[in-house]
């Protein structure tokens, strides 16, 4: 009797070890995770994420020292992502993800790497901030509120201001690796304008912002490199040459740990926008995203994408930005803004 009860446990064992290689057969090897991304979120740790794979019930998260180098399994997980810990500061991690279900694996994802953030000596990075700081005030004077544009008719009679001078002073870490830039934007040479219409006809007075080298509004960045104050950037917006009222605004996008700064021809239909990132010691264009007119083709570097896809990266509603002009709440908002930071760079 104790035999047949033997033989009838391991006949039951056998038939599920059975059935399980079978629901495991069926279900198939999952895919390889694709889209996967790596950005450092300290000195400690890198954040790691991936597309999810149909099918997946884990992933199993891998990480090594260089990206071909040897890959030992870190973790299993059940979400797209990972908070990789205990890292060495500003040093290089790769990661590569396999997707699980049941006993079947996929293949290793391509490798995707970051570098964890860095020391730096706050005390020295001030001074050298506050010093170009203080020798923009020195040749463009602090801000002073003026009238940007009058709009008036009869029924109304509408005022925008700007900050001439030095109007914006702020600290974003563009290349995500601990240590802040320094962003400068100064208002130069600009007078106010008027508008006005009587029948549907408009006129223009006392347009100040012309295409001169010297007019108009600028937004430096600086870098903090080898102990000083690295010009990496220098940027004019261009006047529309509409006779309107342009607005002038410095545009941000952050994606994966990069800030990127956007330059935009316009403001009006299919802008061309241009995606710069700080790489190598200088600001870079990455991307241009444009619209051919004599076909209504959309593009990214010249190769052909989907008006969905131009949209994603060109519509204001992803960009953070920085109103160079509008009512007395954005001038109260500059200037308190830029006496902080002015303030916390210069107390050493």
């Amino acid at each position: 009797m104790k035999r047949f009860l033997a033989l009838v446990l391991a006949l039951s064992l056998l038939l599920t070890a059975f059935a399980q290689l079978v629901s495991d057969f069926a279900a198939g090897k999952p895919a390889a995770p694709a889209a996967v991304s790596a950005w450092a979120t300290s000195k400690t740790q890198i954040h790691v994420s991936w597309s999810q794979v149909s099918g997946a019930k884990a992933y199993q998260v891998y990480i090594a020292k260089k990206a071909n180098g040897q890959y030992k399994k870190l973790a299993v997980v059940k979400k797209n992502s990972y908070e990789s810990k205990k890292l060495k500061e500003n040093t290089a991690y790769y990661y590569k993800i396999k997707a699980v279900n049941g006993k079947q694996v996929s293949a290793a994802s391509k490798a995707a790497g970051a570098k964890t953030h860095k020391s730096y000596s706050v005390k020295k990075l001030n001074k050298a901030y506050s010093q170009v700081v203080n020798a923009y005030f020195g040749k463009f004077g602090k801000p002073t509120e003026k009238t940007y544009f009058e709009e008036f008719d009869y029924a109304y009679h509408h005022i925008q201001y700007f900050l001439q001078g030095v109007n914006v002073v702020r600290l974003p870490d563009l290349n995500n690796d601990g240590v802040p830039e320094l962003l400068i934007s100064y208002t130069n040479r600009l007078k106010g304008s008027s508008y006005s219409h009587d029948g549907g006809l408009y006129y223009v007075y006392n347009i100040g912002e012309t295409n001169s080298k010297d007019s108009g509004f600028f937004t430096c960045i600086y870098s903090f490199q080898g102990g000083k104050a690295v010009r990496i950037y220098l940027h004019k917006a261009d006047v529309n040459g509409s006779c309107e009222p342009f607005e002038r605004r410095i545009l941000f996008r952050k994606i994966k740990g990069t800030t990127y700064m956007i330059e935009r021809s316009g403001s009006n239909g299919y802008a061309a926008v241009v995606y710069k990132a700080f790489k190598g010691g200088k600001m870079q264009a990455v991307a241009k995203y444009y619209c051919d007119y004599n076909t209504m083709k959309f593009y990214r570097n010249k190769q052909q994408i989907s008006f969905k896809t131009y949209q994603s990266y060109a519509q204001d509603s992803n960009f953070s930005s920085i109103a160079l002009h509008g009512g007395r709440s954005t001038t109260n908002a500059l200037r308190s803004a830029m006496q902080k930071n002015v303030q916390r760079i210069s107390q050493y």
